[in-house]
């Protein structure tokens, strides 16, 4: 069962705008919930913060990072 995983890395740039930036650095990749899951874990270890739940049911997980310089935003979910 595939799901999209949306990692969303929100930076402003003196040169771009907030929508040219978020438009520039969003990326939905389809993956198992299962995969979607482990990329939290890896990316926590890339950034080397722990993840800041904001839901986490059996379907759906968000979860925040913020490193100095930005955010990043992950969303796991399984087709319903």
């Amino acid at each position: 069962m595939k799901v999209a995983v949306a990692l969303l890395v929100v930076a402003l740039a003196l040169s771009l705008s907030t929508a040219a930036a978020l438009a520039a650095m969003s990326r939905a990749v389809p993956r198992s919930f299962k995969k979607c899951r482990g990329i939290v874990i890896h990316v926590g270890a890339q950034i080397g913060n722990a993840p800041i739940n904001i839901v986490e049911t059996r379907v759906t997980r968000m979860v925040r990072f913020d490193p100095e310089d930005g955010s990043v935003l992950i969303t796991c979910s399984r087709p319903p």
